[in-house]
């Protein structure tokens, strides 16, 4: 029988030895008294999973269930005191949990194609008021790589709307290395970061901006009949030269659906030209990404106003947001991350375990470990 609450079992996977580590290079424990560094942690968890807009509400949430707080070995906090450290905790130790929980993720899952852009998390001036976006807006900007086959993010950078995306590109593709690829929108179009790419073997394929002046050096078969053109090209200007000297790959699509014509540009001499285009298509797959962390994560509205508790509650959004893919990968469920998140919400602080809750019926599947004792969970002081 199981004896433990479903939040108890959805912190079972992060990696209690890799939080202490990262406790101890920060020594972010020194002086902590009431709170704890996890503690704060678990009550960002579950702010984020109940969706509560501000300390309030989670107070309210937490009040509701105060009876089955004894499975995190937590007493009653003071608001003050929670506002305290979550303006005190680095953010970024949130960001190397999730960089250690997506590590341990990553058995199965990886290829080594990524797709990069960016979005803006629009937020209330007169509450954020360090960074000015529009007329009564504060923005920051996520930049992310994710892996095009698992909608996973393994790479985030966050930083302010002014950042530009052709300034990230090297950040976001240091660690990267030969027979990977990267598509990226017209955005991050910049001839010196596409030369960086090129020397470390890397494909890129994004879409050709309208002022580019080039000359065709050459036509390359066509074998495909959406495939209107195939050229290797040159740059013509000579500062554009200087930048980027080697030749590129030009490929004129046409999209059935809508009609259009896409003129891809890449530095793949090797693949087909419709699978150039597939590639670029894949690229949808970040625009639904951040489509559906607006939509199901709490990363619009915040618990308090600093830069670090701003970066903090985005950095535990990730996690929770790997932690039910983590779910979902484990049951095999047929659920969409969507309905997983709504069953975690109402079933937070029931005694149920995740295989009862999401395993399909239908299939018959070997009952996993009994959970650890509680003085190994990730949360407990």
């Amino acid at each position: 029988m199981n004896h433990h609450t479903l939040f108890n079992t959805l912190l079972q996977y992060l990696n209690v030895y890799s939080f202490h580590s990262i406790l101890g290079q920060h020594q972010s424990n020194k002086r902590a008294k009431v709170f704890s560094v996890r503690k704060t942690f678990m009550w960002l968890m579950i702010g984020q999973i109940t969706q509560s807009k501000s300390i309030r509400d989670l107070e309210r949430v937490l009040h509701a269930h105060q009876n089955k707080l004894y499975h995190m070995w937590m007493k009653w906090f003071a608001r003050s005191t929670f506002s305290d450290w979550i303006n005190k905790t680095p953010s970024l130790i949130f960001e190397q949990a999730y960089y250690h929980l997506l590590k341990q993720s990553q058995t199965h899952w990886w290829s080594n194609i990524y797709a990069i852009d960016s979005t803006l998390v629009p937020l209330t001036l007169s509450i954020f008021d360090r960074a000015y976006y529009r007329k009564k807006k504060w923005a920051i900007k996520i930049h992310t790589r994710i892996d095009i086959e698992t909608a996973i993010p393994d790479l985030i950078v966050i930083s302010e709307w002014r950042k530009n995306d052709s300034k990230t590109l090297t950040e976001m593709t240091k660690d990267l290395g030969k027979w990977d690829i990267i598509v990226i929108d017209r955005w991050y179009f910049d001839f010196e970061q596409f030369a960086w790419i090129d020397q470390r073997e890397i494909t890129f394929v994004t879409r050709l901006k309208s002022n580019i002046a080039r000359y065709k050096e050459s036509e390359i078969m066509i074998d495909h009949p959406q495939v209107l053109k195939d050229y290797r090209i040159e740059l013509e200007y000579p500062t554009s030269r200087q930048k980027y000297s080697k030749p590129m790959r030009l490929i004129h699509y046409l999209d059935k659906d809508s009609g259009k014509i896409y003129e891809f540009l890449t530095n793949n001499t090797e693949l087909s030209a419709i699978k150039i285009a597939d590639l670029y298509h894949k690229r949808r797959e970040i625009e639904k990404f951040f489509k559906r962390i607006k939509q199901n994560l709490k990363i619009k509205s915040f618990f308090w106003t600093s830069r670090n508790a701003v970066e903090s509650q985005v950095w535990v959004a990730m996690i929770y947001y790997l932690l039910v893919h983590i779910i979902k990968s484990k049951t095999q469920s047929k659920h969409s991350l969507h309905h997983i998140a709504c069953w975690i919400t109402a079933l937070l602080f029931h005694n149920r375990h995740f295989l009862d809750v999401f395993a399909s019926p239908k299939r018959e599947m070997a009952r996993w470990h009994e959970p650890p004792p509680l003085q190994w969970l990730f949360f407990v002081s």
